[in-house]
């Protein structure tokens, strides 16, 4: 167990209310266009949790802008303002990249949202590259089957 939640690529972010993205995992390495993608990502939660889940995104980016992205709810296994110890909670997403996916390399850029309006973002502290609102994780390199 304690492997799995050993994240591959550090990624250290904080965001509000008590959750930290430690780093994550994705794979396949690299991507298929048309095949399923596994991004697997290691959070360290402390504190009160609002809400047992948060609102995720991952835009895939190319020079031409957003090539895909993955949204995902990441469900944390606690009850609602339940004030938690510090903990790691391992959280995985499975989408389709899609099958009009050029190959090359893409940025991954990761953001979450705020629970209760979808349309904000919440804003980061990290050492990361990033904007206001979005992270840059690293690269991701898509092929064709």
């Amino acid at each position: 167990m304690l492997e799995k939640l050993t994240p591959e690529v550090e990624a250290r972010c904080q965001f509000p209310y008590g959750m930290s993205l430690v780093g994550y995992r994705l794979r396949p390495s690299p991507l298929v266009a048309g095949e399923k993608a596994t991004l697997r990502l290691v959070w360290e939660l402390e504190g009160e949790i609002p809400y047992d889940y948060v609102p995720l995104f991952v835009h895939f980016v190319g020079d031409e802008g957003i090539r895909f992205q993955a949204d995902h709810d990441a469900r944390f296994p606690l009850a609602p303002r339940t004030s938690v110890p510090r903990c790691l909670v391992l959280d995985e997403f499975v989408w389709q990249v899609p099958p009009d996916c050029p190959s090359g390399e893409l940025s991954m850029r990761f953001g979450a949202l705020v629970w209760w309006d979808r349309d904000r973002r919440l804003k980061p502290r990290t050492r990361l590259p990033h904007d206001d609102r979005v992270v840059e994780l690293g690269t991701a390199a898509v092929v064709k089957p």
